[in-house]
């Protein structure tokens, strides 16, 4: 876990699913929405790499 942070989430086949930072406002989770299974998936990851670009 990165100094500062500390684990928000957690699920059975991963011990670590979301982490936070709140003095800093930052956050991070462990999601793949490219996935086939998951409902609009690759709008939600289109829209990522717009945000990032």
């Amino acid at each position: 876990m990165p100094a500062g942070f500390e684990r928000t989430a957690r699920s059975d086949i991963c011990g670590v699913e979301a982490i936070s930072d709140a003095d800093r406002d930052l956050y991070g989770v462990q999601w793949h929405p490219e996935v086939a299974h998951t409902e609009e998936g690759e709008a939600v990851f289109e829209n990522f790499v717009r945000v990032c670009e």
